[in-house]
């Protein structure tokens, strides 16, 4: 068996890390999609699930999730808001942690429908273990405002950091720029740029 050179074995390294790229790509792409389908889904029927349990899709094999519990969040994720209402206090919330099973407890109230649309996608795998992406979103949303239920656009941004977690593919910071909120039935963003929404509107 002839015995490679160090061109032809630099080839097969460079050619491996472009699958494991791609690889990596379509498991964030998937990680994305379900994260928001589990965030959707628990509006239909006001059943909103915290978002440490969200699940983290498994790979091709069917191999089951690792001891993260199958959360597509990792240890410590961050979520994070930028650009929205004096109705967010704080408007940075650990997945993770027990401020968010408080904050999704409540969603049902502030915000009881919703569905986002992602678009434009852009993914650059750092190494094997770090990645970051950016999305534009556009949400259609049910929302309080002044004790009454409206319907309202929400355009926006998100930029997030993914790290792979006991093999997986992880949240860990995700950050959300409100470019506009605007209700349904309003003559649109240049009349209300900004829709008062939040977990403060129904906050005791």
């Amino acid at each position: 068996m002839n015995e490679m050179n160090g061109d032809e074995s630099g080839d097969l390294a460079q050619l491996a890390r472009r699958i494991e790229i791609l690889e990596a790509e379509a498991d964030i792409r998937r990680l994305m999609a379900s994260h928001q389908w589990a965030s959707d889904a628990g509006s239909s029927g006001l059943d909103i699930p915290d978002w440490a349990d969200h699940p983290a899709p498994r790979p091709p094999n069917g191999t089951p999730s690792s001891p993260g519990g199958g959360s597509a969040w990792a240890r410590g994720g961050v979520w994070e808001g930028d650009g929205l209402s004096e109705m967010f206090a704080g408007a940075t919330i650990q997945p993770m942690g027990t401020g968010a099973t408080e904050f999704s407890n409540m969603r049902p109230r502030w915000m009881p429908h919703m569905m986002h649309f992602l678009s434009n996608e852009w993914i650059q795998v750092q190494s094997p273990t770090e990645a970051v992406g950016r999305w534009y979103s556009w949400e259609a949303a049910t929302v309080a405002v002044d004790g009454e239920l409206v319907a309202v656009w929400i355009a926006g941004r998100y930029h997030i950091r993914f790290l792979q977690d006991d093999g997986e593919w992880r949240i860990a910071r995700m950050q959300f720029q409100e470019i506009f909120s605007t209700r349904f039935d309003s003559s649109g963003w240049t009349e209300i740029p900004h829709v008062s929404y939040g977990p403060r509107q129904v906050a005791p």
